[in-house]
């Protein structure tokens, strides 16, 4: 999910890109998460990039619907945050991350200011 905020302080938008993951049972999870400490390293040197973390999720299973790990992108506008994604598409761990994925959800939206 991406979408820009502006608030009466800071008058430039700000770009959050949400990414959600279920694995299957039989997913290389240490590796995986490796690979998103990783990835989330790869936004540093990309303008507009101001910050990417990843996390576990701790909701109980009947809010989590078997997603079990999130990344969240901060950067200064889409473009950077599709720059990012272009990025991270190349990382050795990639076609195991997605081969592994039982399910996913990444939405991508602009809120205007």
């Amino acid at each position: 999910m991406a979408a820009e905020e502006s608030s009466s302080t800071n008058h430039q938008s700000v770009t959050y890109a949400v990414y959600s993951w279920a694995f299957k049972e039989d997913a290389p999870v240490e590796e995986i998460e490796r690979a998103f400490d990783e990835m989330c390293a790869m936004g540093d040197p990309i303008p507009g990039v101001r910050r990417a973390t990843w996390g576990r999720n701790t909701a109980d299973d009947g809010h989590a619907r078997g997603h079990t790990h999130a990344m969240i992108v901060i950067a200064d506008s889409p473009e950077a945050v599709s720059a990012y994604n272009e990025r991270t598409s190349k990382h050795p761990m990639a076609d195991t991350l997605h081969g592994a994925e039982k399910a996913g959800v990444g939405i991508f939206f602009t809120q205007s200011a």
